[in-house]
């Protein structure tokens, strides 16, 4: 539902149209019901459904576990269409259990058990740069994230259990994009002792295409086929 939402003419008049004053009062707007029951020619969607074991214990707890999906994206096609613009849109849905006790009520990272977040790769980056740049253990960080692509934006996204984000690229840009990577945050299961807790996030990663004139599920369907997306687990 949320994935398909859009806003109206009239939401996108409030205060200029920002997205920062758009999503307190009306949230990601309208659910479509076409575009939640289907694709299209020209909307093509991944839908991923997986678990992820956030933290590890030691003298403190630490980071565990984060997903790369290396997407089945149809490069030559998009590479053939060049210059036309296309839409990339991302949504994470996860739950939490939250803190019991005062202490929750209180603190914003120690009311959800943890916290989920995504990211995608820039075009600028290779596998490898974008590998490092979240986890140190594969080399050194060489490249930086793109925060200012993203309509919503990463800190306003991060807030909720239910995160969705979009951007807008040409389709060889977006070519070089297909990689994302679900990652955690603070949660109060990292101050307790994990034999105590389930220590497990069940969460849903949905990743929508959207073209201008090409056509583009078949091809999308094509590489699915060729190339079944596999998730790595990777630990920090």
């Amino acid at each position: 539902m949320v994935h398909s939402a859009r806003w109206t003419d009239e939401m996108k008049s409030i205060d200029g149209g920002r997205p920062q004053d758009i999503i307190p009062l009306c949230g990601y707007g309208v659910p479509d019901e076409d575009i939640a029951a289907y694709s299209s020619e020209k909307y093509a969607t991944y839908v991923f459904e997986n678990e992820l074991k956030p933290y590890k214990s030691g003298g403190t707890n630490t980071y565990n576990e984060m997903h790369f999906y290396a997407l089945p994206w149809p490069v030559d096609v998009l590479e053939a269409m060049h210059d036309e613009v296309v839409t990339l849109r991302i949504t994470l849905s996860y739950y939490v259990e939250p803190a019991p006790g005062k202490s929750g009520k209180n603190n914003k990272y120690r009311y959800p058990s943890a916290t989920l977040r995504f990211d995608v790769k820039t075009p600028i980056e290779n596998d490898s740069e974008f590998l490092a740049r979240h986890n140190k253990l594969e080399g050194k960080k060489t490249s930086d994230n793109n925060s200012t692509r993203w309509n919503i934006g990463q800190q306003r996204r991060e807030r909720g259990t239910v995160q969705s984000d979009w951007f807008s690229c040409t389709a060889q840009e977006l070519a070089s994009c297909g990689q994302i990577v679900v990652f955690p945050g603070p949660g109060w299961w990292k101050e307790r002792k994990l034999e105590n807790v389930d220590n497990k996030i069940k969460y849903s990663l949905v990743v929508s295409i959207q073209t201008e004139k090409t056509e583009i599920y078949q091809a999308v369907e094509t590489a699915i086929a060729n190339r079944i997306a596999i998730p790595i687990s990777n630990h920090y």
